[in-house]
């Protein structure tokens, strides 16, 4: 859902996670988030 553009407080009322924490321990960058920081900095 991240990936798609939800943020991330609508992801996790959506899993209801009480914690913001919580759901970003499921949201870690993949390879292609990583190519996009790297072209912004380019």
């Amino acid at each position: 859902l991240v990936d798609a553009g939800v943020g991330l407080e609508r992801v996790a009322a959506l899993l209801g996670h009480n914690n913001l924490n919580t759901t970003r321990i499921y949201t870690l960058p993949g390879e292609r988030d990583l190519e996009r920081a790297v072209e912004v900095l380019e």
